[in-house]
C-alpha cells in the first residue's frame, strides 16, 4: 500500500479545522490555551465559566474540536475564571469576577472570525496557576529556542499600549504592542527588549491576527510574523543571560491596556522558524485570519 494513503487511513479524519491538530503535528510545546482541541491526548476541558462568582460550570469540546458552546449556561454574561492548559497543569486562572475575561456578553458568545474568543477589557487579567501571589508562580523557561503563536484581535485605543502577555519583569515575557507609538511591537525575554517597526511597520489593530514569534538560540535572532507576512528581524542577537517567564494574559496601567480578543495561544521550547510556513497556514485552516 501506497506510505501515504496507509498514514492517511490509519490518522482517520481529524477535527478543529481540517488538517491535523496542532499539537499532534508539532511537539514540545510548553503551554497551550485555546477554545479549540490543540492535541488528540488531551482529554480535558476548554474552560471553566461563571455568571456570578459563586456558580462555576467546565466547558470542554464538541465532535469538532470545537469549544462546546452548546453547554454554556444560558446567563446573558459568562466569565472565564479558568483558561486550561491542554499541554501540562499551568492553568490560568482568575478569582476576581471583576477582573476575569468575558466569554459571553449580552447572550451572545464572543467570537472573532465566527469563532470563539476570550475577552480582555482594561483591568482584566489571567495568571498562570494562582492570582493570589505576584510573580510567584511564572513559568520559567531556561531554553533559548522559542516558538509563540498568538491568534488575537487586538482593539486597543490608538493612544494606549496593549500588553498581551507579561513575565514577571518588563524584561522577561512580555509582547507589547504600542499603539501610541505608530503601531509597533516590543517583545522582552531573557532580560532583552526586540523592537519592531521603527521606520515604517505597523502593526493592524482592531483586526485578527495570528503572530508568530521565534527565538533563535545564543548568537540568533528573535522574528516576527504578521499573518504569513515575511518576518521583521530585529537587530539585537540573543545573548543568553536571562530566562524567559509565562505569567500573565493581558494586563492594564494609566497607559498600559489589553482589550484584546484571544482565541489562542501556544509556547513551544523550540524554534520553528524553518516550519513557519506551515505552522501559519495550519492555524490559518481554522481561524481565516488572512
Amino acid at each position: 500500500m501506497n506510505p501515504l494513503l496507509y498514514y492517511l487511513l490509519m490518522k482517520g479524519p481529524s477535527s478543529a479545522g481540517g488538517g491535523g491538530l496542532l499539537l499532534d503535528d508539532y511537539s514540545n510545546a510548553v503551554v497551550g490555551y485555546s477554545l479549540r482541541k490543540l492535541s488528540s491526548d488531551y482529554t480535558g476541558n476548554a474552560i471553566k465559566v461563571t455568571p456570578d462568582g459563586v456558580t462555576f460550570t467546565d466547558i470542554g469540546f464538541d465532535s469538532n474540536g470545537e469549544l462546546d458552546t452548546a453547554s454554556l449556561p444560558s446567563d446573558s454574561d459568562l466569565y472565564v475564571s479558568t483558561w486550561y492548559d491542554q499541554v501540562a497543569s499551568n492553568n490560568l486562572v482568575m478569582t476576581t469576577l471583576s477582573s476575569m475575561p468575558v466569554i459571553k456578553s449580552g447572550g451572545n458568545v464572543i467570537k472573532v472570525n465566527s469563532k470563539p474568543a476570550v475577552s480582555f477589557a482594561t483591568g482584566r487579567e489571567m495568571r498562570v496557576n494562582s492570582d493570589s501571589t505576584p510573580f510567584g508562580n511564572q513559568i520559567d523557561i531556561t531554553s533559548k529556542n522559542l516558538t509563540h503563536i498568538l491568534v488575537t484581535d487586538l482593539d486597543t485605543d490608538s493612544a494606549l499600549r496593549e500588553y498581551a502577555l507579561m513575565g514577571s519583569s518588563s524584561s522577561n515575557g512580555r509582547w507589547q504592542f504600542r499603539a501610541n507609538s505608530g503601531g509597533n511591537f516590543t517583545y522582552q525575554s531573557g532580560a532583552q527588549s526586540f523592537f519592531f517597526g521603527y521606520g515604517g511597520f505597523n502593526v493592524n489593530l482592531f483586526d485578527p491576527n495570528i503572530f508568530i514569534v521565534t527565538h533563535g538560540d545564543v548568537g540568533g535572532n528573535v522574528k516576527f510574523y504578521q499573518n504569513a507576512e515575511n518576518p521583521k528581524t530585529n537587530g539585537t542577537t540573543v545573548n543568553g543571560t536571562g530566562q524567559h517567564q509565562m505569567w500573565r494574559i493581558a494586563g492594564s496601567s494609566a497607559t498600559n491596556v489589553s482589550t484584546q480578543k484571544m482565541a489562542e495561544y501556544v509556547l513551544f521550547d523550540v524554534d520553528y522558524d524553518s516550519s513557519v510556513s506551515d505552522i501559519n497556514t495550519a492555524v490559518n485552516n481554522y481561524y481565516g485570519t488572512y
